[in-house]
């Protein structure tokens, strides 16, 4: 821009000593009407035609022309300093809301990537975590279920063998009482034996309690052939003596054998009760560390869900900032548009001004103009 103005400022000088002569009043009235079309035009004639009145030197007001023109190139010059200025300004500006642009999208993608890559992945094993938590609280309630069952199922069984066992032996020792009744002492005669009497009644409920036994114990090792002896018993069985000491020991051994299974049967409970606690015991640690372990990971779940919120929340302020001086980028580019168009605009005008002025000096180089400002004069009121 400044080596245009150069060149305007070096042909208005060429111009300052090129005289074409006097081409009749038509040319220069051509000229003139061409000049009094612009503002500057009209007031640089007011000048000649006031210079013309007072016969004033046309040389300087030449010269007083000249120097208005050099005013407007410097005031060119000075519009392209300012507006280099403020483009240089301006840009700048747009640089540095760029880069807070730039800036905010970069933490825009990390907390995307960090709720991506970090927090989703880890939620996701946590929801793996509770599902496989959750489906061995399941197994670990059915298989309290079939425990607790069988427990129930083992205790009823002890408690139906307790009572059949304590049944026999009741009735083992009613049956005891009875027979050793038959035998007045240990070493009792043949004679005294002999004297041994039972009534039908006797007989009959004797013979009812030894079947009773026989079908309790039936199927026991090493007792069958004696409970088949007890239930042929006779009333002449029972008159010899060493028979009814069979019977009686037959009936001890059975009843110790009795007393020995409800002792076993007693001490199994008690192993099996005890195994169950244990176990139980062992559940119950089980359920503490699945109890932990899950509301740690809901703890853990909750804290992920509020990491992404706040994360969310992160990305939405930067987006609000983006918005923000994504459309001061745009004031600021309409802005810097503006000037350009203003300054363009102006120097526009300048130059115009520029050569309006080149063509009054030229114009006033020219004798004829005098000419025709005398013929205005004279036609004036």
């Amino acid at each position: 821009m400044k080596l245009i103005l150069l060149i305007t400022l070096f042909t208005i000088c060429i111009c300052l000593h090129y005289d074409d002569g006097n081409s009749g009043n038509s040319v220069i009235e051509e000229q003139i009407k061409d000049i009094q079309q612009h503002k500057i035009g009209q007031a640089i004639l007011k000048m000649a035609e006031l210079n013309y009145k007072l016969q004033g030197p046309v040389d300087e007001l030449i010269s007083t022309i000249k120097s208005f023109g050099r005013q407007l190139i410097e005031r060119v010059e000075q519009e392209n300093l300012d507006y280099e200025a403020i483009k240089a300004e301006s840009v700048v500006k747009v640089q540095q809301l760029k880069q807070i642009i730039s800036d905010a999208e970069n933490e825009q993608n990390k907390q995307r990537k960090k709720i991506g890559q970090d927090l989703e992945l880890r939620k996701n094993d946590i929801e793996k975590e509770l599902l496989r938590l959750k489906d061995s609280k399941q197994q670990n309630e059915s298989r309290l279920k079939m425990q607790e069952a069988l427990r129930k199922q083992q205790y009823e069984n002890f408690e139906k063998s307790k009572r059949d066992i304590g049944d026999l032996i009741k009735i083992t020792d009613e049956t005891l009482k009875m027979v050793g009744s038959l035998l007045p002492r240990p070493d009792c005669s043949f004679i005294e034996m002999d004297k041994i009497q039972l009534s039908k009644e006797e007989s009959k409920d004797l013979t009812r309690r030894l079947r009773s036994i026989k079908g309790r114990v039936d199927g026991l090792k090493g007792y069958e052939s004696v409970m088949e002896t007890l239930v042929q018993l006779t009333d002449s069985n029972f008159k010899q003596r060493h028979f009814i000491k069979s019977v009686l020991d037959l009936l001890n051994k059975l009843r110790k054998s009795l007393v020995d299974s409800q002792n076993k049967l007693i001490n199994d409970e008690k192993e099996q009760d005890r195994a169950f606690s244990q176990w139980d015991s062992a559940q119950d640690g089980e359920t503490n560390v699945f109890e932990r372990e899950w509301n740690d990971l809901l703890e853990e779940r909750e804290d992920i869900q509020s990491f992404i919120a706040d994360c969310e929340n992160i990305i939405k302020i930067h987006q609000a900032d983006i918005d923000l001086y994504g459309e001061r980028v745009k004031l600021e580019e309409q802005s810097l548009l503006i000037s350009k168009q203003t300054h363009e605009e102006l120097v526009k005008q300048i130059n115009n001004e520029l050569d309006i002025i080149q063509k009054s000096i030229k114009l006033l180089y020219s004798p004829a103009v005098f000419e025709y400002l005398k013929y205005k004069i004279n036609l004036g009121p």
